[in-house]
């Protein structure tokens, strides 16, 4: 079974109000993501970024909820995409100001 692994997440909120989201993440089968400087970046408008958050957070529930199911890994965590969504609010809540 292949699954996607998200290795590191950083958000830096820059002054015009955009925010980039760095990920460094990869797939069980592959070496994407293994380097410590391997992370891809895009910038969002803080909407958007929230958007993108809750459209993962949308038909899925939290792996807590005991189904034992889940989409990914958070690091070494089992998650679903509820979970990741989740994930992302947290670390524009923790951004950096550039």
């Amino acid at each position: 079974m292949s699954y996607s692994i998200v290795f590191e997440t950083k958000v830096v909120r820059l002054p015009d109000g955009r925010v980039i989201h760095f990920d460094r993440s990869g797939c069980n089968n592959d070496n994407e993501g293994r380097q410590k400087d391997d992370f891809r970046a895009e910038i969002y408008t803080e909407e958007k970024f929230i958007e993108k958050a809750n459209r993962f957070k949308q038909n899925s529930k939290p792996y807590k909820a005991g189904e034992g199911s889940w989409d990914l890994k958070i690091g070494n965590r089992f998650a679903t995409y509820y979970d990741y969504g989740e994930h992302l609010l947290r670390m524009l809540k923790r951004a950096l100001s550039l």
